[in-house]
Order: C-alpha cells, then sequence, then structure tokens
C-alpha cells in the first residue's frame, strides 16, 4: 500500500487511509449482499473456504457387502479387482473350492492390508469384517 519512500507522516493519515477503506469494504459487502442471492453467496463462500482449507491426506471409503437387502456390485468389483493385487509380501490367503468350480478360489483374509497405487496416488486396502449386530 505504502512503499518506504512515501510512508505517512502522522497516525491521523493512517487512521485516514484505514477508515476509507473499511468503507469501501462496507459498501462492497452491502452491494453484494442486496444484487448477489443468498445461494450464489453461500456457494461463493463454501468454495473459498475449501480453497484454503488443508485437504486430509487419508481417507477411508467404507464398502459393505450387502447395499439392503441386495449385494453390493461395488463390494464385489473390489473383492475382484483385490484378487489381482496379491504379492508375495501377502501373508494370509483365503482358499476355497466349490463342487461346481474347477479352478481354487483365492482371495485375501480378514484383517489383511494390501499396498496399491493408482494414477501416483497411494492407496491401502484393508479387508475388515464386522458382523451386524443381532436385534432380538
Amino acid at each position: 500500500m505504502f512503499s518506504q519512500t512515501n510512508m505517512p507522516q502522522s497516525v491521523s493519515t493512517l487512521f485516514s487511509a484505514y477508515a476509507s477503506f473499511a468503507g469501501s469494504m462496507m459498501l462492497i459487502r452491502s452491494m453484494a449482499n442486496e444484487l448477489i442471492p443468498y445461494e450464489l453467496r453461500s456457494y461463493l463462500s463454501t468454495a473459498i473456504h475449501y480453497l484454503f482449507t488443508p485437504l486430509s491426506p487419508n481417507i477411508t471409503l467404507v464398502i459393505d457387502e450387502h447395499c439392503g437387502m441386495s449385494r453390493n456390485q461395488v463390494y464385489d468389483a473390489a473383492e475382484i479387482y483385490l484378487k489381482t493385487k496379491i504379492s508375495p509380501s501377502t501373508e494370509r490367503l483365503r482358499i476355497g473350492k466349490t463342487s461346481r468350480q474347477k479352478t481354487f478360489s483365492v482371495a485375501i483374509e480378514k484383517g489383511e492390508v494390501v499396498a496399491d497405487v493408482y494414477e501416483n496416488i497411494k492407496l491401502k486396502w484393508a479387508y475388515v469384517c464386522t458382523e451386524p449386530q443381532k436385534t432380538y
């Protein structure tokens, strides 16, 4: 606002500049409140808030096996995908075979964690199993 060479000489000059700036901001805010709809102001406020709020480096996605009474297709897709991520560092595997199957079924076991990278994003898949609480 002011450079070293043209710094105001008195406190009253500095206060006058501050009062002028504060008055201008109040006028702009009043005009914005009258002209811009509340919904748009709320959206802009939220957008600005998210721009200056750092994102968490961790996010947890929970994929349930069932979605209501039906089987969750996202769960099935994740299970198939994770079968391709089994590596020598995987400590526990779940193996099975039914009479209809010609080959063994191999999947990660409950409690196992699988590291993955997708488009330079590090992912950690954890197979967590919780039993639903029984209601009587």
